[in-house]
């Protein structure tokens, strides 16, 4: 996964999928989502300890 920023309001750090483009959408022959954007995961950052 890609890091794609952070949102600081949420306390959570977001990443996608490394073969989506947001301008050319997926890459992939097989897409794991159906989005244009791609898979995307937020983690909490109060809940990650191993961030610190």
């Amino acid at each position: 996964m890609h890091h794609d920023g952070t949102e600081h309001f949420k306390y959570r750090t977001k990443f996608r999928c490394p073969l989506a483009s947001r301008k050319y959408g997926c890459s992939c022959e097989r897409p794991c989502s159906d989005s244009k954007y791609g898979r995307t995961v937020h983690l909490a950052v109060k809940d990650n300890l191993h961030l610190f």
